[in-house]
């Protein structure tokens, strides 16, 4: 049974008492509104979340439409002004600057600068990771950390800003019939965890996405310059969440409410908070034969990666943007395993 929303406002949405939503998976069209107590004949403008040269939330702006409810017994009727603007919303990625000009949606296209952020399929934010080298892997780190080796990513990714919260779950579980896992009782904003791999597979490909790889995760937490963590080499405990620092329940915190601990390319939590689940499967010595250009990971495995470290991690050293961790690709945790989605070209 798929809970009922809390009531929070799920993040990067505007919290307004009008919604509007759209799905832009593939093979699929959807856009609804709705609207809370609404009363007869009320008018108000409203923010809808554009990307591009309309603006948004978290893009740069807002474009604002006047929207005018005219129902009977509290049940609101859309007027045609938001009609337009609901269109113009649901077509906005083929309708922004770059859009017009190369006719893809924002996902489509390579980013131009680190950190450039657009809204992905889902909904979510997504930042871009340009193509680099860095140092994987670290000297003082475990055995499977080692040996250190140059890395060439040699395809620019996007990459999830944060990772994917309950309320992004809870409306794929929607649009497919899938089961919303029980253990992700937290708020809308937190991310949604109780996932297995499989899972969070299948989430991501029904949105045209994947997992980040092993490399393509440790690359956009550390930078060209390798740092330790994602902020930098030295730890601060006010910069994530883990066990001297939990979120209000006790657990996780919101998605992206440790902006100072970002990493180069403007990614999110990825120290604490949830776990990732990668693309890769697992293997401790995979590093001393593993190919210097866009690392897959092992073609076999029993378990599959996972990176970041959690709330519920005790030791600091463990939360190093290097430091790995793996499970079977059909297991979940209630406390910690989540997913950011990746889109490669």
């Amino acid at each position: 049974m798929i809970p009922e929303p809390t009531g929070q406002a799920a993040p990067f949405y505007s919290p307004e008492l009008l919604s509007a939503r759209h799905s832009t998976a593939p093979g699929r069209a959807a856009f609804s509104l709705s609207r809370r107590e609404t009363r007869p004949s009320e008018e108000l403008l409203h923010p809808l979340p554009c990307v591009g040269g309309f603006g948004g939330p978290g893009i740069g702006g807002e474009k604002r439409y006047g929207v005018r409810f005219s129902g009977r017994g509290g049940r609101p009727s859309v007027s045609g002004a938001c009609l337009f603007a609901a269109t113009a919303w649901l077509l906005q990625p083929f309708l922004s600057p770059q859009g017009l000009l190369e006719g893809v949606r924002p996902w489509d296209r390579e980013g131009t600068r680190p950190g450039e952020e657009i809204v992905g399929p889902d909904g979510s934010p997504m930042v871009w990771v340009p193509a680099g080298e860095f140092n994987m892997g670290w000297e003082r780190g475990c055995y499977d950390e080692k040996p250190v080796h140059r890395v060439r990513i040699t395809k620019g990714f996007w990459l999830g800003k944060v990772a994917v919260t309950n309320a992004q779950y809870r409306r794929y579980c929607l649009e497919t019939g899938a089961k919303f896992p029980e253990g992700s009782a937290q708020g809308d904003d937190h991310p949604v965890v109780d996932l297995s791999w499989d899972d969070a597979v299948a989430y991501c490909r029904h949105y045209g996405l994947s997992l980040p790889t092993e490399a393509q995760w440790e690359y956009a937490a550390r930078g060209p310059d390798g740092c330790i963590y994602p902020w930098g080499n030295e730890w601060d405990p006010t910069k994530c969440c883990w066990e001297g620092n939990k979120g209000p329940g006790g657990e996780t915190y919101p998605v992206g409410s440790f902006p100072q601990g970002a990493s180069w390319c403007g990614a999110l939590d990825m120290a604490g908070n949830s776990w990732d689940w990668c693309q890769d499967w697992y293997s401790p010595t995979y590093y001393a034969s593993a190919p210097r250009a866009d690392p897959p990971g092992p073609s076999t495995g029993h378990c599959r990666v996972l990176r970041g470290g959690s709330w519920h991690f005790v030791v600091p050293r463990h939360l190093r943007s290097s430091y790995r961790h793996f499970c079977g690709p059909t297991a979940r945790d209630s406390y910690v395993y989540g997913f950011r989605c990746a889109r490669t070209f």
